[in-house]
């Protein structure tokens, strides 16, 4: 998401004040989307979390891939809404998923490891979001998507083996 900036300056060929605020704009709509999905899981997805999980990564990892394709601001708008929509419910579910796995006394230790690893992706994401991006400029946008398309099968799978 960081990168925004960057693929407005070289693939919509924007200038860099314009877009930096553009940017500004977009992240602001990415932001206002997340938290407006984080609250209807939190007041109405409390019973399908793995459902919700692998909805919402494969549509969160599907938004982010649209960015790489969007040839103008209306449609990387729209993606990066798309995105902050899934991944708003991505992340109270996994939180909520982690704390019903954990036994009471180990929940609040949970907690602060899944905060720590948010951190961590938050730290580390970018930085390899801009390596990656000097290969190709749409290559973080593509590497996010295979991401989220695979651990949108973890809860899939997880179920599965506890199945059987």
């Amino acid at each position: 998401i960081p990168l925004i900036s960057l693929r407005l300056i070289d693939t919509l060929g924007m200038q860099p004040g314009d877009a930096a605020s553009t940017a500004g704009l977009l992240l602001s709509a990415f932001s206002a989307a997340a938290a407006v999905s984080q609250t209807s899981v939190a007041l109405f997805g409390a019973r399908r979390l793995r459902m919700i999980l692998a909805t919402s990564c494969a549509a969160g990892g599907l938004a982010l891939g649209g960015i790489a394709f969007a040839g103008t601001v209306g449609n990387t708008c729209l993606a990066m809404a798309l995105a902050g929509i899934a991944l708003g419910q991505a992340s109270p579910t996994v939180l909520a998923a982690l704390s019903l796995a954990a036994p009471p006394e180990a929940q609040g230790k949970t907690a602060g490891l899944n905060a720590a690893c948010r951190g961590a992706g938050m730290a580390i994401g970018p930085l390899l979001g801009v390596m990656i991006y000097q290969v190709n400029s749409s290559a973080p946008f593509i590497a996010a998507t295979g991401l989220l398309l695979a651990a949108a099968l973890l809860p899939v799978l997880q179920r599965r083996l506890a199945g059987a």
